[in-house]
């Protein structure tokens, strides 16, 4: 049954992906008319694709390949996705009054269109190769081979999907078996202990770990009831118990009609007795007075346990004194290496692989600057392709949707060739990126878009010489354009997109930013 269970939340979160993505295209199909060539041919390898899925979530396989065609389509409906959500922001963002400001909507409007029938062409060429590989492997029928869930089965999988998406699974585990087995001994063993804390730095692997404990085998069958709650720093406890609770129930209960009070009593009721056994997980609480606005709906007996991921150790303590609080270590070296590798051939055969001593070296020289963070080694080894050793003089970076919370950049300014990178759509999560001294020797082109927690880019002199090109869009938090940008001389076309008025006044003639780009011959701001 495990095994069933990993295949359909793997196939499961495939099919959650392109159901959104048909909702998204469904709802915006009056904005996207202009363009209703290029979205009625991807509609048509939706169609196709949905029908290879059919019914994928309550299915067993075990096959490698149907797994990398998953992978390849997630990757395409996450692409899609960002293509028309960012077509349909700058579609609504007109309204200016004016001949002249019309007159420029209009020829961005134009542009718009034109880019977004290129993007969706693209997207749609991708996904009818990758339709036409399954239909050629016969993933259909590799999929409905073997058992069906049962009804109460599939149901529960879907909540699990649904709360995870999109990081149900986890790639390149290394380093972490023995604090798995350490942490689930506390969880199973000890009933004592109410609520186990893993708290360190971002990027150490904290979500990592708790993952992993949450789905091992021994905690599965040790518990009932299973709640995974990602606790966003400006919450509603009500979204946090609705969640819990939603999750726990068994019986069909209406859990969004519930007020507060109702939802903090019967989530009470629930934990409060002995049996059945819960285990819940709230992920990612940053403070002490975060874990106050929601305990009310924790009793003091022992029918459940928790698992409480934070920054700051101090939480967990504050949550349960008698807690056990566990820091997860930092990489070795070694353990760096064997986790970047995994990353880098996920798609891959290892017994095909070979790398040369010159590239090995290479590799293990770049994986220094991670620190031992597995988050910066995972972004390390997803920056190297699925090819038998690693390019010398890689040209061209894409991230998104990968939440990094550690920095990126200090990372990928040591690629010596790199010309063009694109971070996008959720890449980085972090407050602050820096670009430092003599980093991107060779960069030409650089695009910040849809980084929702940005609040501040640093650019030290000296950085990016050769930056020709720079595009920043939807960055709602950034606070100003970098003060470094002044000593880029060699940068001719900056464009800002769906920023707000006043940031955009900033950088006009006599704004007081203005001295930050003026030396620059193009600068739209949109």
């Amino acid at each position: 049954m495990a095994e069933i269970v990993v295949s359909v939340l793997a196939e499961g979160v495939v099919a959650f992906g392109v159901e959104k993505l048909w909702d998204l295209l469904s709802r915006e199909s009056e904005r996207l008319q202009g363009v209703h060539e290029h979205v009625a041919d991807l509609e048509r390898q939706m169609r196709k694709l949905q029908s290879l899925l059919k019914d994928a979530d309550a299915k067993k396989h075990e096959n490698e390949v149907v797994r990398n065609f998953l992978e390849d389509v997630k990757d395409i409906v996450y692409d899609a996705e960002d293509i028309i959500e960012s077509f349909v922001l700058k579609e609504s963002s007109g309204g200016e009054k004016g001949i002249k400001r019309r007159l420029k909507r209009l020829s961005c409007f134009l542009v718009n269109r034109r880019n977004v029938s290129i993007g969706i062409e693209g997207i749609t060429k991708r996904l009818s190769e990758v339709v036409a590989e399954m239909q050629n492997f016969g993933i259909k029928e590799i999929m409905s081979d073997g058992r069906s869930l049962s009804l109460k089965e599939r149901q529960r999988v879907q909540r699990e999907i649904r709360q995870t998406f999109p990081k149900s699974s986890e790639k390149g585990l290394v380093g972490v078996e023995e604090s798995v087995e350490e942490l689930v001994g506390h969880l199973v063993k000890k009933d004592n202990i109410q609520v186990v804390s893993i708290s360190g730095m971002g990027g150490i692997g904290k979500t990592t770990l708790a993952r992993q404990v949450f789905h091992h085998d021994i905690v599965r069958r040790h518990f009932d009831g299973f709640a995974w709650v990602c606790v966003s720093k400006e919450f509603q406890r009500k979204d946090i118990w609705q969640k819990i609770l939603k999750d726990l129930i068994t019986i069909d209960e209406d859990v969004k009609q519930m007020d507060e009070n109702e939802l903090q009593a019967k989530l009470f009721l629930l934990l409060g007795t002995r049996t059945p056994r819960h285990l819940i997980v709230l992920d990612d609480v940053w403070k002490k007075e975060d874990w106050d606005r929601v305990k009310d709906a924790f009793p003091q007996e022992r029918g459940w346990k928790m698992i409480l991921t934070s920054r700051d150790e101090g939480v967990g303590l504050h949550a349960d004194p008698t807690c056990f609080a566990f820091t997860p270590t930092i990489l070795t070296p070694e353990e760096s290496w064997e986790l970047c590798e995994q990353i880098a051939l996920s798609r891959r055969d290892k017994t095909e692989f070979i790398v040369d001593k010159e590239l090995e070296a290479m590799g293990k020289k770049m994986v220094k600057y991670c620190g031992g963070l597995p988050l910066a080694v995972k972004v390390l080894g997803g920056l190297l392709p699925e090819h038998s050793r690693f390019p010398p003089k890689l040209a061209r970076i894409s991230l998104t949707k990968c939440r990094m919370e550690e920095d990126p950049l200090p990372i990928l300014e040591k690629l010596l060739h790199l010309q063009s990178v694109k971070l996008s759509s959720g890449a980085f999560a972090g407050r602050k990126m820096v670009c430092s001294k003599g980093g991107f020797p060779q960069l030409h082109k650089i695009s910040l878009m849809f980084l929702n927690e940005l609040e501040e880019w640093e650019i030290e002199e000296g950085s990016m010489p050769c930056l020709h090109t720079l595009y920043i869009g939807v960055c709602g938090k950034l606070k100003e354009i970098p003060e470094g940008l002044k000593y880029i001389i060699s940068l001719k076309e900056l464009e800002i997109l769906g920023m707000n008025k006043e940031w955009n006044e900033k950088l006009e003639s006599g704004g007081e930013s203005y001295y930050k780009v003026q030396h620059i011959p193009s600068v739209q701001l949109n």
